[in-house]
């Protein structure tokens, strides 16, 4: 995966963690804990995108795997409303990952 790749799959989870809000009441503890960690996972990603580094390391390959491995159990869970709590904890690990993916890049330059 390069940055582009990684990215374009950030923002697909985004968009697919704003269609599970939607499906949420507002009120809902779910919607208000997936909604927090949708702010934190945008600005993840907007980090991301402000860094310049080599994304053909060792280092950042190996976090980008970890990454593909939370998008998918991501993407597993996320379409089931009634495995909101599965999706949360899914979303909490793909937001780690993309965390430890900014600090690679970060440690990379």
């Amino acid at each position: 995966m390069d940055l582009v790749d990684i990215v374009e799959t950030i923002g697909n989870r985004l968009t697919q963690i704003d269609m599970a809000i939607a499906r949420l009441a507002p009120s809902d503890p779910n919607a208000v804990e997936l909604t927090a960690l949708r702010r934190s996972l945008d600005q993840q990603q907007q980090l991301l995108v402000k860094k310049a580094f080599d994304d053909n390391t060792a280092r950042f390959q190996e976090a980008a795997k970890d990454l593909k491995a939370a998008n998918d159990n991501l993407a597993d869970s996320i379409q089931k409303i009634d495995r909101i709590a599965t999706a949360i904890d899914d979303v909490t690990r793909f937001l780690n990952t993309v965390t430890n993916l900014v600090a690679t890049a970060g440690k990379v330059v």
